[in-house]
């Protein structure tokens, strides 16, 4: 049942996180392996699907229903008495890619919290770590008790939650330890072998990376001639202080260098907290903004005092603007020409930072588009399936950008550039000359 609630309303997001920095865990793997039946396994599936359509506030609108209910056919027609973790997953994670959107779908089992990841680089099928050592050399791993890392790699890639390649790449390197963890069905593994550029190989018991690798700071600072390029690759919410620090100094030596152009790279931002990336908008412009204007919600126990008149399972659809008010007086607050570079693994809150800067003609936005769409789902639940312990995840709230544009594209640019997450800032920048020349100034064509 949909709704209509005026805007005027007091409104439930106010307390709830719209933009979450980081996942629930999902449920640990069991060390000893564990046998399903189909009974219990086709259970589990009924309650995936039971939960996500009672979660999700307009599943039908955000799948292709028709070749959603084929493929459930499909994973039905698979299951068996006697299937393993690891037998289970692949096949229940076939629906993952029907879902397209890396906030809704199926988790990789999660490891024990005690255990450390893994920083790995997945570079055309294949893992790439760096190793603590003598060297400090990267090294690529190529098998884990026996198991080709190439072929486990290509085997799960195409099922890992997600709309893109690129973002399913990156889940699958944040969560590589997961990845081998199911594919031993639980178990620790005792043989890795790892191969050097040379081809010498060796066998270890255990990943342990360079710590700087998984400290690597995840923004930074350049200029080329009179332009700033700011690299930003995460808004988490666990950097905010960090970030706070940087943006502070870094406006402060972008004063002192008298740069006239900033170019804010989003190509690998992935998302986090809206109230990290204000702290950058806070930089670009002294005018109120919201990032959205409208919401539709599913309304759930948790929030349905809020509502007057809505009951759980009820779906909410109204205006909504969360207004921030950037502070009115502030040292070397950015006023030249403003680049937002993107591509297509930008996502969550980094789209939703893009488009509140397109909406609001704060800058450009120049790159490809995004494989996330403009409209962002957001406040995303997670559900343990009942036998295998799977965890599966959706999200609350639809969102609706600040324009009120209401398409099912991703961000898409204002200054096109084929290859974008290939070309370096040098040739993003003769680009973006190119396009001024032919069509004015960023300043004279937002008529700022």
């Amino acid at each position: 049942m949909i709704k209509l609630f005026a805007p005027l309303i007091s409104l439930i997001l106010l307390v709830f996180a719209l933009f979450p920095a980081a996942c629930a865990s999902s449920a640990d793997v069991e060390t000893n392996k564990t046998v399903w039946s189909r009974v219990e396994l086709e259970s589990d599936l009924d309650a995936w699907l039971d939960w996500t359509r009672s979660t999700h506030p307009a599943f039908e609108q955000s799948v292709d229903v028709d070749a959603f209910e084929r493929q459930i056919k499909q994973v039905r027609a698979g299951l068996h008495d006697g299937m393993e973790t690891s037998e289970a997953w692949y096949l229940f994670a076939r629906l993952n890619p029907l879902l397209n959107d890396a906030h809704m779908g199926l988790e990789l089992p999660a490891i024990d919290s005690d255990l450390d990841s893994w920083d790995v680089e997945i570079e055309n099928g294949r893992a790439y770590v760096q190793l603590a050592g003598a060297d400090e050399k990267r090294q690529e791993i190529v098998a884990v008790d026996g198991l080709s890392v190439p072929e486990m790699i290509a085997r799960t890639l195409p099922v890992v939650r997600g709309e893109s390649d690129a973002l399913r790449q990156r889940i699958l390197e944040l969560r590589f330890r997961e990845l081998v963890m199911l594919n031993l069905d639980g178990g620790s593994p005792l043989e890795v072998r790892i191969q050097s550029a040379d081809g010498t190989e060796r066998v270890v018991s255990e990943i342990k990376p360079v710590a700087a690798a998984s400290e690597a700071t995840p923004f930074s600072l350049s200029f080329l001639n009179s332009t700033a390029i700011m690299r930003i690759d995460t808004f988490e919410k666990d950097i905010d202080a960090e970030f706070a620090s940087f943006v502070e100094e870094s406006f402060a030596r972008i004063a002192s260098e008298k740069a006239t152009r900033l170019v804010v790279d989003l190509r690998d931002n992935g998302g986090g907290a809206h109230e990290v990336s204000d702290r950058l908008l806070n930089y670009l412009t002294s005018e109120r903004y919201t990032p959205i204007s409208a919401v539709r919600a599913r309304v759930t126990e948790a929030n349905r005092g809020q509502i007057p008149g809505a009951e759980p399972g009820d779906v909410v659809a109204m205006p909504y603007a969360q207004w921030v008010e950037p502070e009115s007086r502030l040292d070397h607050r950015f006023g030249g020409d403003v680049i937002i570079l993107i591509g297509p693994a930008t996502y969550s809150q980094a789209i939703v930072f893009s488009t509140t800067v397109q909406d609001y003609q704060i800058g450009l936005i120049a790159g490809a588009e995004t494989v996330g769409k403009a409209n962002q789902t957001a406040q995303v639940q997670h559900f343990d399936l009942p036998n295998t312990g799977f965890q599966v995840r959706a999200p609350l709230y639809v969102l609706t950008r600040s324009s009120g544009e209401e398409t099912g594209t991703g961000v898409l640019p204002d200054i096109p550039i084929s290859n974008v997450e290939d070309r370096t800032i040098a040739q993003i920048l003769e680009t973006v000359d190119q396009w001024a020349a032919e069509n004015g100034q960023p300043d004279s064509a937002l008529q700022r």
